[in-house]
């Protein structure tokens, strides 16, 4: 748990550097964006961290629910901040194309977010602890920006040839549902911390 996320922290980070490096070079809101999202993924994840280095998963579960439920409150919020940049990239057609062979570094980070993120879900499934749930979650949305990041740069390489009404179909629908997968995932999160935190503290008062 620790060394996924160490590993996965790093190359958010990385990720976060490349966004941000293309964006202010070329004055893109939507790189801009994605940078700052991609930083709020990182410090959940260093949140995550700060338990499990004193802690082993499922240790302290009152800490980790609290954790879980802070998790998911700020995740709704950045659902809803991800929301507004779909709509800038569809509606207002504000996508990116990416100079030269960065578009592989992105279509790479993809492939590897996307594989590590259902790893991590397959890996705990039900038996997840709180920490190890919220992990798999937050692997899954950055895996998930990544996605609509890449699609939306392919059909900026590959211009006129997809027609603008197209691209907004295709980009509208793929983007509300990850906007919607983000929020749906977050209300579970804080819905389940809520709930759990609630009969531990039944079980601590009888």
């Amino acid at each position: 748990m620790k060394l996924s996320l160490f590993g996965g922290g790093a190359v958010n980070l990385a990720y976060v550097g490349i966004k941000l490096f293309a964006g202010v070079a070329s004055n893109s809101f939507f790189l801009i964006s994605l940078s700052a999202y991609y930083a709020l993924l990182f410090s959940l994840r260093f949140y995550l961290l700060g338990h499990i280095r004193k802690k082993n998963p499922g240790d302290c579960l009152l800490s980790e629910l609290k954790r879980a439920r802070n998790c998911g409150v700020l995740l709704f919020v950045m659902g809803l901040a991800l929301s507004v940049i779909v709509f800038f990239v569809v509606y207002l057609n504000r996508g990116y194309r990416y100079p030269g062979i960065l578009i592989y570094a992105v279509g790479g980070y993809t492939v590897y977010s996307v594989t590590s993120a259902f790893f991590e879900l397959f890996l705990h499934g039900k038996n997840a602890t709180p920490v190890e749930a919220t992990t798999g979650i937050v692997k899954l949305t950055a895996a998930l920006v990544s996605f609509l990041a890449l699609e939306s740069a392919v059909f900026e390489r590959l211009g006129g040839s997809v027609s603008f009404g197209s691209r907004r179909i295709i980009l509208g629908t793929t983007g509300g549902g990850i906007c919607l997968a983000v929020l749906s995932m977050s209300v579970l999160m804080i819905s389940r911390a809520h709930r759990k935190l609630r009969r531990f503290n039944e079980k601590t008062d009888g």
